[in-house]
C-alpha cells in the first residue's frame, strides 16, 4: 500500500479505501500505541 502505483479504476480506489477503512478501524489510539510502545522499550532494556 506504498508504492509508486496509482490507482486510477473505480474499483480498485474502492478496495484501496476500504482496506484504509479497516486498518483505521483496528488501530490503536495514539494513547495505545504509546503504551504498547513503551512496554517493548522495558522489554529490551
Amino acid at each position: 500500500m506504498t508504492s509508486a502505483m496509482y490507482l486510477d479504476r473505480l474499483e480498485d480506489l474502492d478496495r484501496y479505501r476500504a482496506a484504509l477503512d479497516e486498518l483505521s478501524a483496528v488501530a490503536a489510539t495514539p494513547a495505545e500505541s504509546r503504551v504498547l510502545l513503551e512496554d517493548a522499550l522495558r522489554r529490551y532494556e
